[in-house]
């Protein structure tokens, strides 16, 4: 049974491929191997034997698999790929029904749905705006329950983790409308992921 942290776990595999050794800091990040999963850990707040049960799960759902190849120069290794196809039929159809979406009344977070200023479409905000509760939250705002608590950190360490998480709470419960663009905006961002696991590989 997948639990919603997996979810995001999945994700964040998938959009590691899209980072590139130039720029980054984080030494962990080049040493020529894998990067392991006490970064990810990290990177998503969750602990290095949750990010591992969850990638078990991952593997046996055919969400992601083990990376295979030899990495591409430049490129920041990920230990496991996400199948993109897979996972957005699994976005599309059946994450309402697995993760139902949860509101919790007015709470200062981090914009999240269409609220979210880093997705550029033609669905007006709404005026009260839609957010994750975190502690140093500036935007006050009608709450959703996230897939877990530590998601709203997550988000704001990626930006392409930050749409992908955000067109999720639209998909949880969007309308018709809604959900045909959000749907268009998934695809674009699983097609960039795909590419990178492509391109990082020889």
């Amino acid at each position: 049974m997948l639990k919603g942290h997996d979810i995001v776990v999945a994700l964040k595999y998938g959009t590691t491929a899209c980072l590139t050794l130039d720029g980054l800091v984080d030494p962990a990040l080049n040493t020529g191997k894998p990067v392991a999963s006490r970064w990810y850990a990290n990177e998503l707040s969750l602990s290095q034997s949750e990010v591992v049960k969850s990638t078990a799960r991952l593997l046996k759902s055919r969400l992601v698999a083990k990376t295979s190849r030899e990495l591409r120069f430049g490129r920041v290794q990920s230990p496991y790929q996400l199948i993109t196809r897979n996972m957005t039929e699994f976005l599309r159809h059946g994450l309402r029904y697995c993760f139902p979406p949860e509101k919790k009344g007015v709470v200062r977070g981090m914009p999240t749905g269409w609220s979210c200023p880093l997705l550029t479409s033609d669905m007006v905000p709404p005026d009260i705006p839609i957010v994750w509760e975190i502690g140093h939250g500036r935007v006050s705002g009608e709450g959703i329950i996230p897939l877990y608590a530590g998601l709203p950190v997550a988000a704001e360490r990626d930006d392409m983790l930050y749409q992908l998480l955000s067109l999720i709470e639209v998909l949880r419960d969007g309308k018709p409308r809604e959900l045909a663009i959000a749907n268009r905006l998934l695809e674009d961002l699983m097609e960039k992921i795909n590419h990178a696991q492509i391109e990082s590989r020889a």
